[in-house]
């Protein structure tokens, strides 16, 4: 069997990227479920955080409520940029931001929209490619179709539609915020460097002296969900929480992106924390409807999304954390995840977590 390749290293440019969302409130469900677990911020986060807001000036602040919300939002190819090119810094990422063909933006930015508008049968996951994309050819007929998409609010549909009119504006908009951004967050990135760097050694002491516990007990997520003899970075982050920013860049290649301090705590955390994640993790409705949808067949993530509910993005964010325990697996087809349901893994993780409740209640 392959060996998987493992790197552990510090990049700032994921603190920009990471921040940029908590700025815009993405983290806002993720920070609410783990504040009830007891998990906080680092103070000196918390104060960077709230310096970079106060330094920013209020019409920046709109712009990064506007292009960090759905339906319209630059993630796509900002993360796509980050790990093809293998940026280090905000400099090289408006670069190369300004490099990219318009169009490539474009079909990134109103990804979302796309799966909306025009969803595609899960058994017919293979075609999805096809058929996403050329739905942008026409964008007379795009246009007609987003006015009439009942899955998007009027002002929604007011923004997609002023994104495909004007985005050439848009797109010199948002290159503006990133460079405002840049020079607000630069004179933090050393500090925050110098706490990663900390967590990269510490990490990978972790890993060298136990592989298997390392992924388990310290960042505990499944390591069944990395393929063995795929590259996988893993990049301490001090504005990431927890473990959700996991992206598969190409064909056994992965990115995890891991909270400093929540780690650290994680590794104190007595042995029962597994069933108290277990337990946390299925308190929320959605995720049971999630895992009712996929007992039944596999399904892509905008499929799932659109029968409970919910935006892509924060499917997205439930299924990552079905994920990290390991009862939900994904194989990728073309540009999208197909999900499934590993009831081995579900059952597996009920029976501990009686054998757990059983033992403690005797003893």
């Amino acid at each position: 069997m392959n060996r998987t390749h493992i790197t552990i290293e510090a990049n700032s440019i994921y603190e920009v990227l990471i921040s940029l969302f908590r700025i815009a409130n993405h983290d806002q469900t993720e920070q609410n479920y783990f504040e009830n677990s007891g998990y906080v911020s680092h103070p000196r986060i918390s104060e960077i955080l709230n310096a970079i807001q106060d330094n920013l000036p209020h019409f920046f602040k709109q712009e990064v409520a506007y292009f960090f919300s759905t339906p319209i939002h630059f993630t796509s190819i900002l993360w796509h940029l980050v790990c093809s090119k293998k940026i280090t810094n905000i400099h090289d990422l408006v670069t190369s931001l300004s490099e990219t063909k318009e169009n490539d933006i474009i079909r990134c930015m109103l990804e979302e929209v796309t799966e909306q508008i025009n969803p595609i049968d899960s058994a017919n996951a293979c075609t999805m490619e096809k058929c996403n994309n050329p739905i942008l050819n026409d964008m007379n007929a795009f246009q007609k179709s987003v006015q009439e998409a009942y899955s998007l609010t009027d002002n929604d549909k007011e923004r997609v539609l002023e994104l495909c009119r004007y985005p050439t504006d848009a797109i010199q908009r948002f290159i503006r915020l990133l460079e405002r951004y840049g020079q607000i967050l630069e004179p933090f990135l050393p500090e925050l460097d110098a706490l990663n760097q900390v967590e990269v050694k510490k990490s990978q002491a972790l890993y060298d002296q136990n592989e298997k516990l390392f992924f388990s007990d310290y960042l505990k997520i499944n390591e069944k969900l990395i393929v063995p003899g795929s590259i996988v970075t893993l990049v301490p982050s001090c504005f990431s929480e927890i473990i959700t920013y996991f992206t598969q860049p190409c064909k056994k290649q992965y990115i995890l992106v891991y909270g400093c301090f929540i780690s650290k705590k994680r590794i104190r955390e007595e042995a029962s924390e597994e069933r108290k994640l277990f337990f946390k993790v299925l308190s929320e409705e959605k995720r049971i409807d999630i895992i009712k949808l996929l007992a039944l067949k596999p399904a892509i993530g905008s499929d799932l999304a659109k029968q409970v509910g919910l935006t892509a993005a924060t499917a997205s964010y439930h299924l990552s954390m079905l994920q990290g325990i390991g009862i939900v697996e994904y194989q990728r087809i073309g540009q999208r995840l197909h999900y499934t349901l590993n009831q081995k893994t579900l059952k597996d993780l009920f029976s501990k977590a009686y054998n757990d409740l059983t033992h403690q209640h005797n003893e």
